[in-house]
């Protein structure tokens, strides 16, 4: 049936633009039905588009924090099972040495015998590695932490044992007086202290990692990394930390004298401070390992935080980016309403003589 009166072509124009904006608002609204998500995000959002921006950068850092941390993990259960291999092997020593004050000739070869290995095994421990670095040699981390008793050093040119020769002297000591003198001196000289030559000093003659100070007396930076935006984790036990001085100075005061050729009285002077040493230095690894198991700990704290603030951030970017599916339900039903009143409308248009059509 005929409209008249209302009808015009400029009507028509507007039915027909009515109709393909709509189908194609009903299109996008299929669309975020399936899928879950708006179509276009950032003019759904408009100025809160920059916190979906800043949550998701957000969640970048946090996935590279937890690369971090498992990369930490990883590293530091290298370095508890190396700690605990040497905390054994000095143990063994430290075993051996105390049956040392009543020992015959033939059981003191067997003492160093055992010593000599337990050193050798120290020395694997001690220079681990894992991937591309070592693990004890501080912030150099290409750079082997500990020479091999008889491996020479970048720095002097000598082997750790013949340092050793030079520090005890021309000659062993021959009572307990000079036993001392000689256990004092090669104390220094594993202190790096002053009053030895800087070439017999542990830092130049046994270990080859970053060194404690710097040119200027300052600390060394130690290896280091971040859990999180506010939390640094310093994890760098390295090889010339006190416990590790202690144990291999007790380990090459034995490993590198001809124990049964020494008197008694300066073998058990001599043999009870090596001894001594031993034990200093596992009781101040043993603290070291301590502190890295707590670390250790701290980092799986770490990450459940980390990964409680993903989630939380995650569900806010949902929130901000998915679709509500019952608004979107009665949107898509209002413009299904509206293509239908729209196409109703152009078909009795298009039953409209050409006088009417064009007035």
């Amino acid at each position: 049936m005929p409209i008249g009166g209302i009808s015009t072509l400029g009507i028509s124009l507007q039915q027909r633009s009515l109709v393909n904006r709509t189908q194609s608002q009903i299109g996008q609204i299929t669309y975020e039905l399936g899928t879950g998500f708006k179509s276009d995000v950032a003019r759904s959002l408009g100025s809160r588009m920059s916190e979906t921006v800043e949550l998701r950068n957000a969640m970048n850092g946090y996935e590279n924090y937890k690369n971090s941390i498992g990369t930490m993990a990883t590293r530091m259960e290298v370095m508890a099972d190396a700690l605990a291999q040497i905390d054994k092997y000095a143990s063994d020593a430290g075993a051996l040495l105390a049956t040392a004050v009543n020992a015959d000739s033939q059981m003191h070869l067997s003492i160093q015998a055992g010593v000599r290995s337990a050193l050798e095994s120290m020395m694997s421990s001690a220079n681990v590695n894992s991937g591309d670095r070592f693990m004890f040699s501080g912030v150099d981390i290409n750079k082997q932490p500990l020479y091999g008793p008889k491996e020479p050093s970048d720095a002097t040119g000598r082997t750790p044992m013949e340092t050793m020769q030079l520090l005890i002297g021309g000659a062993l000591p021959t009572d307990a007086a000079s036993a001392q003198v000689v256990s004092d001196r090669i104390k220094a000289a594993f202190a790096d202290d002053g009053s030895v030559a800087a070439d017999l000093r542990f830092e130049q003659a046994f270990y080859g990692g970053t060194p404690k100070l710097d040119a200027f007396g300052n600390p060394n930076p130690r290896i280091s990394a971040k859990s999180d935006n506010e939390t640094t984790v310093q994890y760098g036990i390295q090889a010339n930390d006190k416990a590790f001085r202690d144990i291999l100075r007790g380990l090459y005061m034995v490993a590198s004298v001809d124990g049964p050729a020494m008197t008694k009285e300066a073998r058990d002077v001599y043999f009870k401070d090596a001894y001594d040493a031993i034990n200093g230095g596992l009781t101040q690894l043993r603290k070291d390992v301590a502190v890295l198991g707590g670390q250790q700990a701290d980092l799986d704290t770490a990450t459940e935080r980390n990964e409680l603030r993903m989630k939380l951030m995650n569900e806010r970017v949902v929130h901000l980016e998915t679709v509500d599916p019952y608004e979107a339900q009665a949107r898509l039903t209002v413009l299904q309403q509206q293509l239908q009143a729209s196409i109703s409308i152009t078909q009795r248009l298009a039953q409209m003589n050409l006088a009417q059509y064009m007035r």
